[in-house]
């Protein structure tokens, strides 16, 4: 059977997750701003914690005061693995249609990415995450959760009908509106998502 991109965040699962963020917003302890303004804040050491991608433990190496890493929480007790979102930035690359030969650049890329996952990102950390940046021991095991757990989310990527914006309105708001929200687009959306599957199965 034939697999194709459906868009499932109008659900109990997504709204209870908004739910929860809010109800821990409500609590005024979380600090829903930019990164350049809650990076100082964190480490000026009057924040507990910073979700950040790794990359940003280079900027702590000259902090005073000792900092652990943990992967984001799970959702409740029965999800069996954490789970790590990629940032935007790095999720994907495109081959612009104007490239000679598209077929020998996504080969080259391909190749390029899986020998990179054999060399550049075992080097990376385990010799700058691991022993540089990190401040105990278990920082290599919590990086292991981290790493193990990520995923690519092609509707975070694309913010299909503006969904992505939708929920961190309604986080920064602290009104869960998924139902009415995601129904709103959900026509709009269903139609991208039939071009999307349409041009990868004419991809192959």
């Amino acid at each position: 059977m034939e697999k194709e991109l459906v868009f499932n965040l109008d659900n109990e699962f997504t709204v209870n997750a908004i739910d929860r963020i809010i109800s821990i917003m409500n609590d005024n302890v979380i600090f829903a701003g930019a990164w350049d303004v809650a990076e100082p804040v964190f480490t000026a050491g009057r924040a507990l914690f910073f979700i950040e991608v790794t990359q940003k433990l280079a900027n702590f190496r000259t902090l005073e005061y000792d900092f652990g890493v943990l992967p984001l929480v799970k959702y409740d007790e029965a999800q069996s693995d954490y789970r790590t979102t990629c940032a935007t930035l790095a999720q994907m690359i495109c081959i612009p249609k104007t490239a000679a030969d598209k077929d020998y650049a996504g080969y080259m890329l391909q190749a390029m990415g899986y020998e990179s996952s054999l060399t550049i990102q075992p080097a990376y950390i385990n010799s700058a995450l691991e022993s540089k940046f990190a401040r105990d021991e278990r920082t290599a095991d919590m990086l292991g959760y981290i790493f193990r757990g990520m995923t690519y989310d092609i509707g975070y990527q694309n913010s299909m009908g503006g969904a992505s914006g939708m929920v961190d309105g309604m986080i920064t708001a602290r009104e869960n509106t998924a139902a009415s929200k995601f129904a709103s687009i959900n026509k709009a959306v269903s139609k991208q998502l039939e071009k999307l599957n349409e041009s990868y199965r004419n991809a192959e």
